[in-house]
């Protein structure tokens, strides 16, 4: 009876062995790949001459800014483009919105300026007059669909140091948000 049970073990071993191999070399034989993404909403884009500005300031002449409290307004505009207002079958317009935050080196509420210059500042605004405070983003606005420039002044203040003449110089970054 020990010589029956052996050839039936090898068989079942056998057969168990086998159908391991071939399940291992069907797994083998395939993969898997994992995906994900995102669908975002298409928010305007900043033209692309628009993307880095020199703006070469007027010259000022120390009493002109202790008089007046202010320097001469030297204009810049960032250009939008490619913006989606409306979704398909939405009747209200203007439904994009954004809010705009300009920053670097601050001098109180302006923008610090390096340089031979002292005791002056910039200061941005946009056409409402909002000041923009480095670090602080503007009052949300609308994108007007017909006129894609938003329009913005810079302008040298005083800082509560004496003002001394020479050349000066700023680095200001800024961050569009959409919503």
């Amino acid at each position: 009876m020990r010589t029956r049970i052996k050839p039936a073990f090898s068989l079942l071993l056998s057969l168990l062995l086998l159908q391991s191999t071939a399940q291992a070399t069907t797994e083998w034989d395939h993969g898997r790949v994992n995906m994900r993404g995102s669908i975002v909403d298409a928010a305007c884009s900043i033209a692309t001459g628009d993307r880095v500005q020199a703006i070469e300031m007027a010259t000022e002449p120390v009493g002109a800014i202790l008089r007046d409290a202010r320097g001469t307004d030297n204009k810049f505009d960032i250009q939008l483009s490619n913006c989606v207002l409306a979704r398909d079958g939405d009747a209200t317009p203007n439904q994009k919105r954004f809010s705009l935050t300009f920053s670097g080196g601050n001098n109180g509420d302006d923008f610090q300026v390096s340089g031979e210059a002292k005791g002056v500042a910039l200061r941005i605004a946009d056409t409402q007059n909002n000041i923009a405070r480095p670090g602080v983003a503007l009052l949300p606005q609308e994108i007007d669909p017909k006129n894609m420039t938003l329009n913005f002044h810079i302008f040298l203040v005083g800082d509560q140091q004496i003002i001394q003449a020479g050349n000066y110089r700023a680095a200001v970054n800024f961050n569009m948000n959409y919503y």
